[in-house]
């Protein structure tokens, strides 16, 4: 439920909401729905856009609505279900817009794009698993990343939350690359740095800086991992201390 309510609140730009409806989508076709996420993933994207999200919120009923009616009666392969649910994103997106104000091209490009990432975001979510299952089995790397980019996404839509002016997003984001690194190793530790970098902090100018960051400080994390966690928290501060020295100089 909190999962849900944070990727409803994840956006890009500030503007395109679509991750909340894909993750909705993701677990209406491979599960019988719960109600409490499918209301927490609505609550989270009207939580930050108010009134505006109308046209997120009657998307994901008609998801709802459509997949509960026919899901029992039609099992649709996995693709062929997150292109019917981010068809029927695109269409009540487009209605909404017509609606309440004049389109030009540029937004029916926007809403033409963001009916790709729900249907691409759909299939992504899909893939997903519980976090647990990375520190108890063998996984494939294709569901690992999928994993990692929903993570991602779940610690962007925490948006600029902060505690004493410390960022909660920047915390959440160390804490599970240190985390992974010391119990997974150089090439997770590295891999999650690369896709928190990239994907939490997509809308910050300074992203490549961010991934730079993150990915050498999670690689040196899994490199002393073998120290133990205070060698691995050290293995991330000299990373993020190299990075830091090239690209600032001595004055950081």
């Amino acid at each position: 439920v909190v999962i849900s309510f944070l990727l409803g609140r994840a956006n890009i730009l500030n503007r395109l909401y679509p991750f909340g409806i894909a993750f909705m989508g993701a677990h209406i076709i491979l599960r019988n729905p719960n109600k409490k996420i499918i209301i927490s993933t609505l609550l989270g994207t009207f939580s930050s856009l108010g009134l505006e999200s109308l046209s997120y919120i009657l998307s994901g009923a008609l998801i709802y609505v459509f997949f509960k009616k026919y899901k029992g009666s039609s099992k649709y392969p996995l693709i062929t279900s997150s292109i019917i649910a981010g068809g029927l994103f695109t269409i009540i997106r487009l209605i909404g817009f017509n609606a309440f104000e004049m389109v030009s091209i540029y937004d029916m490009i926007l809403i033409l794009f963001e009916g790709i990432l729900v249907f691409t975001m759909t299939y992504v979510f899909s893939f997903g698993f519980p976090v647990e299952s990375i520190y108890e089995s063998q996984i494939s790397n294709e569901k690992l990343i999928c994993t990692f980019f929903t993570l991602a996404l779940c610690i962007s839509g925490i948006g600029s939350l902060s505690i004493m002016e410390v960022s909660i997003k920047n915390i959440a984001c160390i804490l599970l690359i240190i985390s992974l690194a010391y119990n997974q190793g150089l090439y997770v530790g590295g891999i999650t740095g690369i896709i928190l970098g990239m994907v939490a902090f997509i809308s910050n100018v300074e992203m490549p800086f961010i991934i730079a960051l993150f990915a050498v400080g999670g690689m040196l994390s899994g490199l002393f991992r073998d120290l133990g966690k205070s060698g691995t928290i050290i293995g991330f501060v000299l990373g993020i201390g190299i990075i830091s020295f090239y690209v600032n100089g001595l004055g950081i």
